[in-house]
């Protein structure tokens, strides 16, 4: 073999293994909320949610169901060696046509 296919197959392979080990810290995963979760009767019924392993404000839901979206984020997270994040999410949530939102604070209405 040459010098140069030497090179070449040592940078493959540490690229293949550098994106195997990055796969685990992966911050792209997010957890999708089933939008029956979100369905609410009043704005206490609703509470946010993490879907991410970090970077993130949440998703606004049913209150009745934050214990199975945590779950679900803990394991998913788990293993998780990525970015940590110290988010500011200062958010209003609403039950607005009986689905748990996010206020607009600038104008009032539900993005």
């Amino acid at each position: 073999m040459t010098k140069t296919t030497i090179l070449t197959l040592a940078a493959v392979a540490f690229v293949s293994l550098s994106g195997a080990l990055l796969g685990a810290c992966d911050n792209d995963d997010i957890i999708t909320v089933d939008p029956r979760d979100q369905r609410c009767s009043v704005s206490d019924d609703c509470v946010m949610t993490m879907v991410k392993c970090s970077c993130d404000c949440g998703v606004p839901i049913n209150k009745e169901y934050d214990s199975k979206y945590f779950k679900e984020v803990e394991e998913m997270c788990k293993d998780y060696e990525g970015p940590m994040c110290s988010m500011d999410c200062d958010t209003t949530i609403e039950c607005k046509d009986n689905v748990c939102s996010v206020k607009d604070e600038q104008t009032g209405d539900v993005p």
